[in-house]
């Protein structure tokens, strides 16, 4: 059963395929068959799932992105949502990409949140800033929301530059080396222990340059270079949370990457037939995901929390890693 959930929900195999593949091992079953244990599987480990979840809304720093998704009976469109941390990936599948489901998938959230231009975070930090200041929403004992600090991606905003340098090089090709300097600069302070003072003066430096040059850019509206100073400046006190923030990354390729597995499983088997299909696969992408980044074996992992839950206790990918150290 275990290698079952592997195939489809690591290495994006559909289960048509699994019959073929065991098939040729000897062993007859029915995508049914594997369909029934696969949505056993799930709910027996709907708890860790929740548990995942809670544990990375508590984090104080993340990442969050979105991608499209599918549902083949049922709604329409559907999105797949991504909340990343340095040791949990967690996944939500939902029916759109508004600031409702942006505040679900943060929860109780407070801290930095790495993400790209997308308005839902934008308006659920407006809503929640707009809430704080409301007493009457806060009756006594009750703590108001914890405050999201946005922090923007550098690399999108390369990606503008690089659209930009095809049309206008000579006024891009100059920005995007300021931008490749700004990379450098971090990671070697990264990679060498740079300390603090050494690292501010450095990257300020630099920030200090790609403003002052963006600015002095005088694009033709409506050019990709246009789009490309107007998404810098636009984005700027996002972009520059990571100088005052040492532990904030430059980039939210983190959550990017961890969209890919899905997005995979998109391609290779249609996203998911039904509602419960999407509630799987939310629950053991999320599990497996969280296990590689941990550098847990996620077969390893789904065999001894299928047993716990089956005596009724809650196992998460954390908490497996703990018990073998």
């Amino acid at each position: 059963m275990v290698q079952v959930l592997v195939f489809k929900y690591w290495q994006s195999m559909p289960l048509n395929r699994q019959v073929k593949f065991f098939a040729g091992h000897g062993l007859r079953v029915t995508t049914q068959t594997l369909w029934d244990n696969v949505w056993r599987a799930a709910q027996l480990l709907e708890a860790a799932y929740l548990a995942l979840i809670a544990y990375a809304q508590a984090a104080k720093i993340a990442h969050a992105d979105e991608t499209r998704w599918k549902v083949r009976r049922g709604r329409g469109k559907s999105w797949v949502w991504a909340l990343c941390t340095t040791d949990t990936v967690v996944y939500m599948m939902r029916g759109g990409r508004g600031r409702e489901f942006a505040a679900e998938l943060l929860g109780n959230f407070g801290g930095i949140l790495v993400v790209d231009a997308m308005s839902a975070y934008s308006a659920l930090v407006d809503r929640r800033n707009a809430d704080r200041d409301n007493p009457e929403l806060f009756p006594a004992g009750k703590p108001p929301p914890p405050l999201i600090t946005l922090a923007g991606c550098w690399a999108h905003t390369r990606s503008y530059w690089y659209e930009a340098a095809r049309d206008f090089p000579l006024s891009a090709e100059p920005i995007l080396s300021l931008i490749g300097k700004l990379f450098r600069i971090v990671h070697a302070a990264e990679a060498h222990g740079l300390s603090d003072e050494v690292r501010d003066r450095w990257v300020n430096g630099a920030l200090e340059t790609i403003e002052k040059q963006v600015k002095a850019i005088e694009p033709l509206p409506g050019s990709s270079l246009h789009a490309a100073r107007r998404y810098t400046l636009n984005q700027w006190d996002r972009l520059t949370v990571f100088a005052t923030h040492r532990f904030v990354a430059l980039t939210n390729n983190v959550a990017e990457r961890a969209l890919r597995t899905p997005v995979l499983g998109r391609l290779n088997f249609q996203g998911a037939k039904t509602e419960r299909g999407n509630k799987a696969a939310q629950i053991l992408y999320s599990l497996i995901a969280t296990s590689l980044v941990i550098g847990v074996a996620p077969s390893e992992y789904l065999d001894a929390a299928l047993r716990a839950a089956k005596d009724g206790r809650v196992l998460t990918p954390h908490d497996f890693k703990a018990r073998q150290t």
